[in-house]
Formats: C-alpha cells, structure tokens, sequence
C-alpha cells in the first residue's frame, strides 16, 4: 500500500498564485495610470472653467512620471470632453516607496505653482488639489 501526498496540486496552485500576483500588480499599476490621467483631463477641465488661461502653455505641460500626456479637448454637445491619450504613459512611470504606490503629476512651468496656491495679489486656483480630491471621492 502505497501512502504520501500528491505536491503536483499543490505545486500547480502555487505556481498559478504567483502568475495572479505578477498579472494584479500590472492591473495595480495601470489602473493608478488610469487614475493619474483622470486626473490630468480634470485639472484640464478646471484650468479652462476657472479661467486660468493665457497662452496655453500650462495646460498643454501637465505630465505624468516625467512625460507629457496629451489630452484632446473638444466641446460635444455643450460639454467638454477629454480624450486620454494612453501612448504617451507607461506602467514604468510608476515607482514603489516602501509599501505605497505612487504616481508623478504635474506641470513643470515656472508659474503653475503660484496660479495653484496663489500668492499676495492673485488668489489661487487649486486646479491640481481639486482635482484629485475629485478623483480620490470617485474611488
């Protein structure tokens, strides 16, 4: 009589839970990509709703993890609408600190800073602070 266990179950298991792994933490950094560029069309949107423009320089600097993202903007319907542009970003832009994900946004021109948090004689704007509120209250 012949007794023991069978490891070739158990050993296809673990290997299928660690291709799960791997597969959830492409889907995890993709996702927070997603995100991140929902984020870009909405301070986008509220660049153009609050009036924050002059020569269109700012809002075509946004960036995600050190590349630009190009954001199509048409009016359909009376309403705006942002097409993201997925070429422009990479699951790479995306780097660990300890056990956090975290995501670059933001926009490297000189004055993006004091039309977001203002300064003694312009009132800021919070286009980027709202916006991922936005985004954080939808998740």
């Amino acid at each position: 009589m012949k007794s023991g266990f069978d490891y070739k179950e158990y050993e296809k298991w673990a290997k299928n839970l660690g291709v799960a792994k791997e597969q959830f933490n492409v889907w995890l950094k993709m996702f927070l990509l997603q995100q991140a560029q929902r984020c870009i069309a909405e301070c986008k949107k509220r660049q153009r709703a609050v009036g924050a423009i002059d020569t269109g320089a700012m809002i075509n600097s946004w960036y995600i993890g050190g590349q630009e993202v190009a954001l199509k903007y048409s009016r359909v319907n009376g309403q705006d609408k942002f097409t993201l542009d997925t070429a422009n970003t990479q699951a790479a832009n995306i780097s660990m600190v300890s056990d956090d994900l975290t995501v670059e946004i933001g926009n490297p021109m000189e004055y993006a800073s004091f039309i977001e948090y203002g300064q003694r004689s312009y009132q800021g704007k919070y286009i980027l602070t709202i916006s991922i509120d936005i985004i954080q209250q939808a998740l």
